[in-house]
């Protein structure tokens, strides 16, 4: 029992990340090379890939990017990789996930954890393009879930049609 429980924790460990920065309008690599030079001295070495499905249906809400301090990788999500996307968002949401690896999370004293806390915000903030950023955050959001409200009510109309 024991040389099972060995053996699976090998595999688990030996298992490698195979990083993808080039997409199909973007390079991660290139933004995060960028955003290292400009914002932090070219001090972070972390690795970057895209993850999840161009093509995906979120249901409530969608992790645009995240980081994984166990790995010191950054993931950003496929639905950014288009053109209509503007580069200087992409670049906000890799410069808010490098953030992450710079000002790690507040643990208080009753068990709560603070990711986003009042100096990640602010520092945040001295994004070149945080407000344009942040605004076509809010339309990116309505596009992508009014989308998929209007494909899901035509699916409806199309399977109570079908029923009659």
């Amino acid at each position: 029992m024991l040389k099972m429980f060995v053996r699976f924790f090998r595999k688990k460990r030996m298992k490698t990340l195979v990083l993808r920065p080039q997409g199909t309008h973007y390079n991660l690599k290139e933004i995060y090379h960028r955003i290292n030079a400009e914002y932090f001295d070219n001090s972070l070495d972390l690795g970057i890939t895209w993850q999840g499905n161009r093509n995906c249906r979120p249901r409530r809400s969608i992790r645009l990017g995240s980081y994984h301090p166990h790995k010191q990788m950054i993931k950003i999500h496929r639905i950014l990789d288009r053109p209509d996307v503007p580069d200087y968002f992409v670049a906000s949401i890799v410069y808010h996930e490098m953030l992450h690896h710079v000002l790690p999370p507040l643990h208080f004293v009753n068990r709560r954890r603070r990711v986003h806390h009042r100096a990640f915000l602010e520092k945040e903030k001295e994004f070149k393009e945080y407000q344009l950023a942040q605004e076509f955050g809010v339309l990116l959001k309505k596009q992508i879930f009014n989308t998929n409200k209007l494909v899901f009510n035509r699916r409806k109309e199309k399977i109570s049609t079908f029923k009659n």
